[in-house]
């Protein structure tokens, strides 16, 4: 399993979710060789694009919940749904 939390407030999280997981990587896997020979990695700076995934959904205000397997293949489940739902309800701010 796998939980992500996003870099905002507790107040501005939107909820839980279950989802699967996304090949997006804010490093892109390459470096740029500065002038003094030091390496300087390249990030991927283009949001998230495939809705319903861990990297979407935390880049829209959302923990993640994701299950993982050894190729990152699992599915959203009624189990992982319900367990985003018990998540949410100690997550989500009320007023």
């Amino acid at each position: 399993m796998n939980i992500n939390y996003p870099a905002v407030p507790r107040d501005q999280i939107k909820g839980v979710v279950s989802t699967t997981a996304s090949n997006y990587s804010l490093f892109d896997g390459t470096y740029q060789t500065e002038a003094d020979g030091s390496l300087r990695p390249n990030f991927n700076l283009t949001p998230p694009q495939v809705s319903g995934t861990d990297a979407y959904q935390l880049s829209q205000g959302f923990v993640t919940e994701t299950h993982l397997d050894s190729s990152y293949s699992l599915s959203v489940n009624r189990r992982s749904k319900r367990l985003a739902k018990a998540l949410d309800k100690s997550f989500v701010a009320t007023e």
